[in-house]
């Protein structure tokens, strides 16, 4: 209808633009002036967008981990946490990444030392992702008295995946150990191959 119009791709999505000042005039103002008042939820995907080209072309995890953290876990009720695992936690970080065609996630790959937790492989469709990541992933309830002992297993898990056979000759590997403690704090540590 000529509302939009292509302006750029960008990374692995187009950027859209309105074509002129008489169609933004005419026809956006009124198109957000309706939205706002039918609707009181938006959902806003720029944030997480951001996250995950941190993950890709800046090797960070922490934005990534920061927008599930703040956008989904915390808004978990305790009663939701009772019976809550890695699994939860994977499934949340994998919803998230489903969203972007940036990565191929996958659950459970297996390496000669065990299973990965979440491995994100780049997209063959975007050549400049520069960072491929392992996630370990732990959660604690609130009890930090075995802290220290997560924290070991999670490194060497990661350190065994990284060295394994099928991990060991990929290019900017990074990997990180996301440690969950009850629904309000995280530690992550970060790390990095690269050949």
């Amino acid at each position: 209808m000529g509302l939009l119009t292509i302006e750029k791709p960008v990374f692995g999505k187009l950027r859209l633009c309105i074509p002129n000042y008489s169609i933004k005039t005419v026809f956006w103002e009124y198109i957000l002036k309706m939205a706002k008042e039918r609707s009181a939820f938006a959902v806003n995907t720029a944030e997480l967008d951001l996250a995950v080209r941190a993950l890709a072309l800046d090797g960070q995890a922490k934005p990534f981990i920061d927008y599930v953290s703040r956008n989904i876990f915390r808004k978990l009720s305790n009663r939701d946490l009772r019976q809550f695992d890695e699994e939860y936690i994977k499934i949340m970080l994998l919803t998230c990444l489903f969203q972007s065609s940036v990565y191929i996630p996958v659950s459970e790959t297996e390496t000669d030392s065990g299973y990965i937790d979440v491995f994100l492989h780049r997209s063959p469709l975007l050549p400049e992702v520069k960072y491929e990541w392992i996630f370990e992933l732990k959660y604690l309830k609130a009890s930090v008295k075995q802290l220290d002992k997560y924290r070991l297993e999670a490194r060497k898990q990661l350190h065994d995946y990284s060295a394994s056979d099928r991990m060991k000759d990929s290019k900017d590997l990074k990997k990180a150990v996301i440690l969950f403690i009850g629904k309000n704090k995280y530690e992550l540590f970060e790390g990095c191959m690269s050949h």
